[in-house]
């Protein structure tokens, strides 16, 4: 089932999120130390999926037996920076745990920032889904709901993409790379990818979320 998120799904969110990108290259590449990634990644998830984008986002969730088993956090036109509060937020968390790699860290994170685009536009920050329940759609049903408003008003989408395999998933449904930079000093590559306003029904047949 796929419904919009509510308060009490927050630390669903977070281990679901934890557990889907543990093995992330962008999120492996930050986080470096093996021991505790999946902490870390978990902290972050419940911080700005409660401080940020439940209030100021649209996130829905998947859910399979009562378990949260996926997510996706979305920002509408012109809202997808973090608040200088919540900036405040994320540094305090982030810099103890990235420790000497806090500088490299900060120079990719500008590097992201950079590129954003300047014409409004949703943006699907963050869409995962636990490694035992992906290849079943469920990433495609996360994004649906956003997709089609896109479609009804005409509005384009933007994501950055960390893999082959959701690059791929993210084409099916009508985004396309508009360039691929890597991460400083060797690291991995991040697709960044844009979607004009389509006929989603040409590219999903995904039904709509539960209210």
């Amino acid at each position: 089932m796929i419904r919009r998120a509510r308060p009490e799904d927050v630390p669903g969110i977070a281990a679901a999120m934890g557990a889907a990108f543990e093995s992330d290259p962008i999120a492996s590449w930050f986080w470096r130390r093996r021991r505790g990634q999946r902490e870390y990644i978990e902290g972050w998830y419940e911080l700005v999926a409660k401080e940020h984008y439940l209030e100021h986002g649209e996130v829905f969730v998947a859910e399979a037996d009562g378990e949260v088993v996926g997510c996706s956090m979305w920002s509408p036109p012109g809202r997808w920076r973090f608040s200088p509060r919540v900036e405040v937020l994320t540094t305090r968390y982030a810099l103890p745990r990235l420790g000497l790699r806090a500088p490299i860290a900060s120079v990719a994170m500008r590097r992201i920032e950079r590129r954003h685009p300047s014409t409004g536009h949703w943006y699907l920050s963050e869409l995962g889904v636990r490694p035992e329940s992906q290849g079943r759609g469920l990433g495609s049903k996360l994004m649906y709901d956003v997709l089609a408003r896109c479609d009804r008003e005409h509005a384009p989408a933007y994501l950055e993409c960390s893999t082959e395999r959701s690059r791929a998933l993210y084409e099916r449904h009508g985004f396309r790379t508009t360039e691929v930079i890597r991460m400083p000093r060797g690291g991995p590559p991040l697709w960044l990818m844009w979607r004009d306003d389509l006929d989603l029904h040409h590219h999903t047949s995904c039904s709509s979320i539960t209210p």
